[in-house]
């Protein structure tokens, strides 16, 4: 399904027909889609409605040159929510989504029952120089760099298929709108927002996220009045695909009403592989 806004064709879908609808958010950069939530939809939309969207620039939403700045994804957002959301929802906002979510959060607080921030961040600075060191590269060197920054989301042991999924996911966009997304967004900071928010919201970060530090994680969340913070020990950028089930059962606990408290969830210890008995 599309929803039109200002020319823009946004793709977005619904699965599942509970009472309450949850609403997947992707991170603001297109690097990949809501197809990066094929381990959260079939689970979740057996407790609830799911909704999820592609943001301009991947997916099957339109490539457009410009519009990347956090306020027309703000607007790309709420069409998509007037098209089909049904309040009060829950938002699972991913990585830099999280300031759009914030965003939300304190303007429309009655809209909103839950609000998860899933490796979340509340500000995004690009390496500098930008234009004459990063994006060269992005443009001159993309294969190897997709190679490289799903590397560094994915740092847990065994995860050649996540890397190999958001290489190719990252492949459907190009390499203009990701560097002009990128710039789009730099120096961004809606640290501002955090106290002011009154909606239950729970963290969910990695201790070796190297995208977002765990750091900023602990930061925003104390700066958020109720937060709670579960903590992923060992892990990366990519809790939802390389920890989907104790994300998914998160997710279902808190939003269906279950007290969730912060906690350290500890690194999955490697299986040993029994060593033969010589013969005698």
């Amino acid at each position: 399904m599309y929803v039109t806004r200002d020319g823009v064709n946004l793709f977005y879908q619904a699965t599942g027909t509970g009472a309450r609808d949850l609403f997947l958010l992707p991170q603001c950069q297109p690097a990949a889609y809501s197809r990066q939530w094929k381990s959260q939809v079939p689970y979740l939309s057996r407790y609830f409605r799911v909704v999820t969207m592609d943001m301009r620039g991947s997916g099957r939403s339109d490539r457009t040159s410009s519009g990347y700045d956090l306020d027309t994804r703000y607007e790309d957002f709420l069409a998509v929510l007037e098209a089909w959301i049904r309040p009060a929802f829950a938002l699972v906002a991913l990585s830099c989504a999280a300031m759009v979510a914030f965003r939300y959060a304190v303007e429309h607080p009655d809209r909103l029952s839950h609000l998860i921030l899933l490796s979340g961040q509340y500000a995004e600075s690009v390496p500098q120089p930008f234009d004459e060191k990063v994006a060269p590269v992005i443009r001159d060197q993309f294969d190897a760099w997709r190679q490289r920054l799903f590397a560094r989301c994915l740092p847990e042991p065994h995860s050649l298929k996540g890397m190999e999924d958001g290489y190719a996911w990252a492949g459907e966009t190009t390499p203009d709108v990701l560097v002009e997304s990128l710039r789009a967004i730099d120096g961004s900071n809606v640290y501002d927002l955090l106290s002011r928010l009154t909606v239950p919201t729970l963290g969910l970060h990695g201790t070796l996220d190297k995208i977002v530090p765990y750091s900023h994680a602990e930061k925003m969340v104390a700066a958020i009045p109720g937060a709670r913070l579960i903590t992923f020990e060992g892990a990366g950028h990519i809790l939802h695909g390389r920890h989907a089930v104790k994300v998914n059962h998160l997710i279902r606990d808190f939003v269906g009403g279950k007290d969730v408290a912060s906690a350290r969830i500890p690194a999955p210890t490697e299986r040993k592989v029994a060593e033969p008995v010589p013969a005698r």
